[in-house]
């Protein structure tokens, strides 16, 4: 896919990601912080839950981890149908595609 999107646009996914990560993810958080906690219940007692377990989650920054499980809350999304945990030792051809759900859906190595 990445090499795909280079074709395409000319530009590394990761590096276009990571960049508009850091032009507009504080800015989201924000967003998500001060206006949009306060319109959900189910997103203030995420936000509430997500400040407890910062910390406790590895492998990205605390903020992309924020976003992503925000975005969840804020959207409704059921971590079970949005993610596919798999071994840490896992190769991208291994991944049993029939245990992956037909919308799009984020694998993630290990827990």
């Amino acid at each position: 896919m990445a090499v795909h999107f280079k074709e395409l646009t000319g530009s590394g996914l990761q590096e276009t990601f990571t960049r508009n990560l850091d032009l507009k993810g504080k800015r989201l958080l924000n967003y998500m912080n001060t206006v949009a906690v306060y319109k959900s219940k189910r997103l203030l007692q995420a936000v509430t839950k997500f400040k407890v377990m910062r910390g406790e989650l590895s492998g990205c920054s605390e903020d992309v981890k924020d976003m992503v499980l925000r975005l969840l809350s804020y959207f409704d999304e059921k971590e079970d149908t949005m993610f596919c945990y798999v071994e840490d030792t896992c190769l991208a051809g291994e991944v049993q595609m029939d245990q992956v759900q037909l919308t799009p859906t984020i694998v993630v190595y290990g827990k």
